[in-house]
């Protein structure tokens, strides 16, 4: 069962966070689904309470990688409910939106440009725990830059859903080991991590294609 929390919850009120990056957690033929509305609003309670910088945040995903066209990508729906909530409180933040990653790698690697433009030297993740881990992995890697994380909601987890998710790790690390923005091994890694979720027969089991990886 998912039990949404409040920003204060998630993060540590005694520190403050350096801009934020809001990845999808579920897109939908009418709309986003809940994981991605509570990512918004999390980080839009941040932003309010001036826990995080109100200048820009980015959003990041498509949607699950489960062959659907959507009718508008997690990143800009979850970009409109972020603006504006903080224009309902009259604070402006410019929302940057990566539109076509379907997975926590091309997550990352898509919102390079954006970093790059922005000279970001850190970010905070908004999504749930191991979708952040997972990214903030990525991040650390690929992008080179301090990466925290913002832990959006809890969930009971079963001893199978938590083998499951060390072995996202796992694939994750292995592959992308030796990875960045500027080596080929990038684009490699990512092609066979997306295999590797796609086979039948694979070491971590049980996956659900319509989820997020």
């Amino acid at each position: 069962m998912m039990t949404g929390i409040s920003a204060q919850e998630a993060y540590d009120k005694r520190l403050e966070l350096p801009n934020l990056l809001v990845l999808g957690a579920g897109n939908s033929m009418d709309g986003l689904q809940n994981g991605s509305t509570m990512n918004a609003f999390t980080a839009s309670e941040l932003i309010m309470d001036a826990l995080a910088p109100s200048d820009f945040a980015i959003t990041s995903g498509y949607g699950p990688d489960n062959g659907q066209v959507f009718p508008r990508s997690e990143a800009e729906a979850m970009g409109d409910l972020i603006r504006d909530s903080l224009l309902s409180r009259g604070i402006t933040t410019q929302i940057y939106s990566e539109t076509k990653s379907r997975d926590t790698i091309a997550n990352i690697s898509g919102i390079a440009p954006i970093v790059e433009e922005l000279d970001i030297n850190a970010l905070a993740v908004v999504a749930a725990k191991g979708h952040a881990d997972r990214a903030a992995l990525m991040g650390r890697r690929i992008l080179g830059k301090k990466i925290e994380i913002v832990p959006v909601y809890s969930r009971e987890i079963s001893i199978h859903s938590k083998i499951k998710e060390l072995g996202l790790r796992g694939i994750y690390s292995a592959l992308t080991f030796g990875a960045n923005q500027q080596s080929d091994r990038l684009e490699t890694a990512h092609s066979r991590y997306r295999l590797a979720v796609k086979l039948p027969k694979m070491a971590v089991s049980g996956f659900n294609l319509s989820s997020r990886y």
